[in-house]
């Protein structure tokens, strides 16, 4: 028998596949992700400068009950750094095939140096 049956996933029937490709839903979307990352990005960023602006630094707690989601951006931010300083982000690239712009697209150099 030729045909090869696909693993059963009881989360995502085929019927459930055959729905959401039916509206248009896209499997791969890595470098159209990476656009709305980069735009989100800006967006925490200019918070966090109006946060600056307001309290004279950028010590926003993970969790700041004015901004939730700045909060958590600001603590991830910090985690990323610390895996780039640590290089064990770089290790995962190589472990996971993956390539450095596609890890590094949340925190690269310029937003490092943005941070700072």
């Amino acid at each position: 028998d030729g045909d090869k049956k696909m693993p059963s996933n009881p989360r995502l029937t085929e019927e459930r596949r055959r729905r959401l490709e039916s509206i248009g839903f896209e499997w791969k979307v890595k470098h159209k992700m990476k656009k709305y990352y980069d735009r989100q990005w800006d967006m925490m960023y200019e918070k966090l400068l109006e946060f600056r602006s307001k309290n004279g630094h950028c010590l926003v707690p993970k969790r700041y009950p004015p901004d939730v989601k700045l909060g958590t951006w600001v603590h991830t931010q910090r985690i990323q750094y610390r895996k780039m300083m640590q290089g064990t982000a770089t290790a995962q690239v190589i472990e996971e095939g993956k390539s450095s712009e596609e890890l590094y697209f949340r925190l690269t150099d310029d937003r490092r140096r943005r941070l700072e």
